[in-house]
């Protein structure tokens, strides 16, 4: 069985049981059009009422054996209370199910759509144990545009004598470029050892062991921000290579269409009110269609 039909068994299983929760409501509250208005044989649907005999006189039947039928029988045979306040319930329940995941997928769509051109940029600073330099500031940024989703990451070296030195990774390209403050020159293929080449130009002796080490670990962190879909900063915690400081997201250019969480509660709250004063109104008109009509045949 393919992948489109094996969907489509969902929805046949909601479409069957409202079917059937329909009818059973739907039998215990009619009478059909050619039920007998007073009682007549089972067989043949003769009036037999005031008759003295146990044989109807017109097929001949033996009312001991083919019945005689009555409105409130029949209504009696058709349905009860339980399987129309059973349907109706499982009517409900599915139309709730679809109306809720409705509602789910509407919240949903809010949720995750961007507007136009919007920024979202988060950034971690590091505060190095080898003090070879100031900080150096980690940086994932992901812009929304109409079309596309572009993500860069930065690294903001500050040295010990104030200068500033930054190199943007192109995650999409695996290329950097680096500014020194003249603006970023030509771009380059982004390796492993891409970031020991940059420490080496801003004039650190990446001989040393501790930097070494830092730098080792800021491949890794990189590695990681390279890898979030999302273009996000990893959670760096402070390791014995670097304190960390994390800042909170911001955003710039627009924003981002998202209802908040109680908004969306009190959306699913009065859905679910709704469904439940309908059902109960529901159980209600059952209960007295079905008195009136028993009463109406008695």
């Amino acid at each position: 069985m393919s992948y489109v039909a094996m969907s489509f068994i969902p929805l046949l299983i909601v479409v069957a049981i409202v079917y059937f929760g329909a009818r059973a409501v739907w039998v215990a509250v009619t009478l059909p059009k050619k039920v007998p208005r007073e009682p007549a044989c089972g067989g043949c649907g003769y009036a037999v009422d005031g008759l003295d005999s146990s044989t109807c006189p017109e097929c001949g039947g033996d009312f001991r054996k083919v019945g005689i039928s009555t409105p409130q029988f029949v209504l009696k045979w058709r349905g009860g209370y339980f399987s129309a306040i059973l349907g109706w319930t499982l009517v409900m329940l599915m139309v709730g199910m679809v109306g809720m995941w409705v509602v789910a997928m509407l919240s949903f769509t809010r949720t995750m759509t961007p507007v136009t051109n919007t920024t979202t940029t988060t950034s971690t600073t590091l505060t190095p144990a080898s003090n070879a330099y100031r900080s150096i500031r980690l940086e994932g940024t992901q812009g929304f545009g109409q079309s596309a989703v572009s993500t860069t990451i930065e690294l903001v070296l500050t040295g010990t004598d104030g200068s500033v030195s930054t190199l943007a990774v192109d995650p999409a390209a695996l290329t950097y470029t680096v500014d020194d403050g003249a603006g970023p020159g030509d771009a380059q293929s982004y390796d492993d050892d891409s970031l020991t080449g940059w420490f080496d130009d801003a004039g650190l002796d990446t001989a040393d062991p501790d930097l070494a080490v830092e730098i080792k670990d800021l491949v890794r962190f990189v590695d990681i921000a390279m890898m979030n879909p999302l273009g996000g900063v990893p959670v760096i915690r402070s390791t014995s290579s670097f304190t960390s400081s994390r800042t909170a997201t911001t955003s710039s250019g627009g924003t981002v269409t998202s209802p908040s969480a109680n908004n969306e509660l009190l959306i699913a709250m009065i859905t679910m009110g709704v469904f439940f004063v309908v059902w109960i109104g529901g159980i209600v008109w059952i209960v007295m269609r079905r008195s009136r009509m028993l009463a109406a045949t008695a």
